[in-house]
């Protein structure tokens, strides 16, 4: 469900630019000597894209944090409504089509 409410105001805003403060002075060294697994669980492989988190100062609570938050601005729905057309570009009421971008060349997309 999509909210209204700005971005700042949000409680997982709020908690990751705290944990930004705890850990903004940690160097990927002293993480990954900590974990092991860090290079293989921070990493996915999927649909021909490799993404590596691992590289980035970011822990499991950063990941947790970022899909509160997320969850928290209505992510999924407005994915949903991005992928029926409906119109989700409030600034200028109108559909966004970014799936039309990446659509097969004989696919009609119909708004």
């Amino acid at each position: 469900m999509t909210t209204s409410i700005p971005l700042p105001d949000r409680e997982s805003w709020k908690l990751l630019g705290e944990h930004y403060a705890r850990i903004k002075g940690e160097h990927l060294r002293e993480m990954f000597a900590a974990d092991s697994t860090r290079g293989e669980r921070m990493a996915v492989d999927a649909v021909g894209f490799y993404l590596d988190y691992s590289k980035n100062r970011v822990t499991d609570e950063t990941m947790s944090l970022l899909l509160r938050l997320a969850d928290e601005s209505g992510l999924r729905a407005l994915i949903e409504e991005m992928f029926r057309g409906e119109k989700i570009n409030v600034t200028e009421g109108r559909e966004v089509l970014h799936v039309a971008l990446r659509a097969p060349r004989d696919e009609i997309i119909e708004v």
